[in-house]
C-alpha cells in the first residue's frame, strides 16, 4: 500500500475529536487521542471500521503465511488444493496446522502458529482473551479402508498475553466435543449430537409458545415461515445430518 494514504489516515485518527451521544444527550466533554490515553483504531460503530479491519487483517495474515503453511486441504482427486494457516471472521480467528516442517511434530507446529499469531495481534494493538481460547489436537487411526479420530495424550499449548502477563494454559477440547461458532455446533469428528439437541429444544420451545399464544392461523403461519423455519434451516448447509436424524426432528412438529 502506498505510504501517503497510510500517513493521512494516521493523522486523521490521531487528531480526531469524539463526542459521546447517549439517551441522556450529548456529553459536555469530548475526548481524543493522547499519549497518556491512546485510542487504537477507528472505534466501535465507525462505518470505516470494516475496511480497516480488512486491510489490517491482510497484512497480519500475509506475515503469518510467510512463516507457516498451516493447514492444507485438497479434494479426493487432488485437483483442488488450498493452503492457509488462518481463518478470520471479524473477531473469531482459527489458526491451525496439519502439515509441519521436517523434524517437527504437528502439535509443535500448531504451537508456533498460535504463538506467532498472538505476537502479530499484540504488535497491531490487539490481544487474546485466553479464557475464550481453546484447541483441538487429533490423529487419524486407520483400520484397513476405514479411519477414525483419536485424541493423543499429553497435548498442551500455552500462550503469552502481550509482554506483561505470564503464559496462559489453553483449554483443550476432545474431537467429539462441540463448539458453537456462528450459530452452529461443530466438532472436528463431525458428530452432530449437540446440534441435533439444540434444534430439538428450539422446536419444542416454539411449539409450546405457539400453543399458548392467541394467534390467528395466518399470524402463526407468518411466524413459522419468517422466523422459525429460517432459524432451523440455518445450519443445514454445513452439517451432515442423516435422513433419519432430520426425520426425527420433523416428527416433533
Amino acid at each position: 500500500m502506498p505510504p501517503l494514504p497510510c500517513i493521512l489516515v494516521a493523522h486523521i485518527l490521531s487528531t480526531m475529536v469524539y463526542h459521546t451521544k447517549s439517551g441522556a444527550g450529548l456529553a459536555s466533554q469530548p475526548y481524543c487521542n493522547s499519549a497518556a490515553h491512546p485510542i487504537y483504531g477507528t472505534g466501535q460503530g465507525s462505518c470505516a471500521s470494516p475496511i480497516f479491519w480488512l486491510l489490517l487483517s491482510l497484512v497480519l495474515i500475509a506475515a503469518l503465511q510467510k512463516r507457516h503453511t498451516g493447514m492444507s486441504f485438497q479434494t479426493p482427486d487432488g485437483k483442488i488444493v488450498t493452503d492457509r494457516p488462518i481463518d478470520r471472521i471479524v473477531d473469531d480467528t482459527t489458526v491451525g496446522a496439519n502439515v509441519a516442517p521436517a523434524g517437527t511434530s504437528i502439535l509443535e507446529e500448531g504451537r508456533r502458529v498460535a504463538r506467532d499469531w498472538e505476537t502479530l495481534l499484540f504488535l497491531s494493538g490487539g490481544t487474546l482473551a485466553p479464557k475464550k481460547c481453546f484447541f483441538y489436537h487429533t490423529n487419524w487411526s486407520w483400520h484397513g479402508r476405514s479411519a477414525g479420530m483419536i485424541n493423543p495424550e499429553n497435548s498442551e499449548i500455552t500462550l503469552p498475553q502481550g509482554d506483561i502477563e505470564p503464559p496462559h494454559s489453553i483449554q483443550r477440547k476432545q474431537h467429539n466435543q462441540a463448539h458453537r461458532t456462528l450459530g452452529v455446533r461443530l466438532t472436528p469428528g463431525r458428530q452432530w449430537q449437540a446440534e441435533i439437541q439444540f434444534l430439538r429444544e428450539k422446536i419444542l420451545r416454539f411449539l409450546a409458545r405457539i400453543k399458548n399464544n392467541i394467534l390467528t392461523q395466518h399470524e402463526a403461519r407468518i411466524a413459522l415461515r419468517t422466523r422459525f423455519e429460517p432459524s432451523i434451516f440455518y445450519s443445514i448447509g454445513i452439517t451432515a445430518l442423516t435422513e433419519a436424524q432430520c426425520l426425527s426432528l420433523q416428527q416433533l412438529a
